[in-house]
């Protein structure tokens, strides 16, 4: 199934887009439609924002990483809970980045590169609950 982001879900303010995107992420229940969302609003924002786009950009990706493994499947309850927690700390710690230098934002993207919400076991120990 293929789910489309309307221009009204979409709106944030713009000051901080990780940050906007962040604020967003805590009204969402983490269903699979929400990380096909966020991914959908981080690829604009990425293009809109060239100071962030790479984590943008990537955190866009980790979410369509997850979406992917189940689209047309069922998402049990408990990975869900488990995976919107990961998510939410994860988009966290990307907009407390915004504010650090080139040199520990790339440490960042490098990091989330190839990140899977859905392993925990991928997750660094500050991010597995």
């Amino acid at each position: 199934a293929r789910f489309s982001v309307s221009s009204q879900d979409a709106k944030l303010n713009g000051r901080n887009s990780v940050q906007d995107l962040c604020a967003w992420l805590e009204d969402q229940n983490g269903g699979v439609r929400t990380y096909v969302e966020f991914h959908k609003l981080a690829q604009g924002h990425a293009r809109e924002n060239p100071e962030s786009a790479a984590i943008l950009a990537l955190l866009g990706r980790v979410a369509a990483r997850f979406a992917a493994r189940y689209e047309g499947e069922p998402l049990p309850v408990d990975e869900a809970s488990n995976a919107i927690v990961a998510f939410r700390e994860l988009v966290k710690k990307a907009a407390a980045m915004t504010t650090k230098s080139a040199d520990e934002r790339l440490d960042f993207a490098n990091e989330i590169a190839t990140l899977d919400i859905g392993r925990p076991e991928m997750l660094e120990p500050s991010m597995r609950h």
